[in-house]
């Protein structure tokens, strides 16, 4: 299973740092892996006074986070991998996380589905599981050949892609668009757009309040059952579920609103 098959990705945006519990979230995650028979292999972390140029153990990011009684801490990844070779570059993990509070924040989740078939209903019950750890404003849920790094698509990086094909190339810019429009301290995005069509966008109140042609975002989506099927997930995110047969049509029909920033 090395760079072959999908991964379902889980990534969080415009997180609230006030209320994230980053120990919390770090050991709800390490035993999601343990309880789907992988051990965490690598892993690493991020705060004051760090410098960490090089992936660690995971054993000893575990170590090292819980001497700091996770204080001080921006951010973690780890991961878990399908054999034992796990520090070859030319594997990449099945399984791994990310927390990254810096700036508007990022938290992203990914799977195999060699591991974990894709099914909407374990997904939202993921979600519920890493809110009550987190507050994110803002989310996507989508499928990604594991060749094409889901991890790094996630944060607004392209890979595994052919520049000297068309499609392929326009990717790559849209991808980067949101690397430019969220990632940079000086970003451009405000928390209402969204970055693209998927088939479950979750949304907060800033997002369904948000006007196209006359009506809030959310009147528009329950106004036909041709814009996908609206229903609160969490306390403050809603979920927006969209067949994968009508995502382009709903991603031209909001076309002329602005509203929709990597298109």
């Amino acid at each position: 299973m090395i760079r072959e098959g999908t991964c379902t990705t889980v990534a969080l945006y415009h997180l609230d740092n006030e209320v994230i519990d980053i120990r919390g979230l770090f050991n709800f995650c390490e035993k999601w892996m343990l309880n789907l028979g992988y051990m965490p292999k690598r892993g690493s972390a991020d705060g004051e006074k760090i410098n960490a140029t090089k992936t660690w153990t995971f054993k000893y990011a575990k170590q090292f986070l819980e001497k700091r009684e996770f204080k001080k801490i921006t951010g973690f990844w780890f991961s878990a991998y399908s054999t034992d070779e796990w520090d070859s570059d030319m594997l990449d993990p099945i399984l791994s996380v990310e927390l990254d509070t810096d700036n508007s924040g990022l938290f992203v989740l990914y799977f195999h589905n060699q591991i974990i078939p894709f099914k909407k209903e374990y997904v939202e019950r993921l979600i519920c599981e890493l809110m009550k750890d987190s507050k994110a404003n803002y989310g996507i849920v989508f499928q990604r050949d594991f060749s094409k790094g889901p991890g790094l698509y996630a944060a607004g990086i392209a890979t595994g892609l052919d520049d000297r094909i068309k499609e392929q190339r326009e990717e790559e810019e849209k991808t980067a668009k949101w690397w430019r429009e969220y990632t940079f301290s000086d970003s451009k995005y405000k928390l209402g757009q969204l970055r693209d069509i998927y088939p479950m966008n979750l949304l907060s109140e800033a997002h369904l309040k948000e006007s196209v042609f006359g009506k809030t975002l959310q009147e528009w989506i329950e106004s036909s059952p041709k814009h996908g099927e609206l229903k609160p997930l969490t306390d403050i995110l809603w979920e927006w579920w969209i067949p994968e047969e009508k995502i382009a049509s709903v991603r031209e029909a909001l076309l002329p609103t602005g509203l929709v920033i990597c298109i």
